[in-house]
């Protein structure tokens, strides 16, 4: 098995995300930055 180290800052946003993702308040929020997100490619 492969032991892979994390980019402790890119573990913390995406453990951010999976919050933000719960939150009823900031879902429009994450919506929009996956939408600019996905504009740019």
């Amino acid at each position: 098995m492969v032991r892979r180290s994390y980019d402790p800052e890119a573990y913390a946003f995406i453990r951010y995300l999976l919050k933000v993702k719960w939150d009823p308040a900031k879902r429009h929020w994450i919506f929009s930055f996956f939408d600019d997100l996905l504009k740019k490619f």
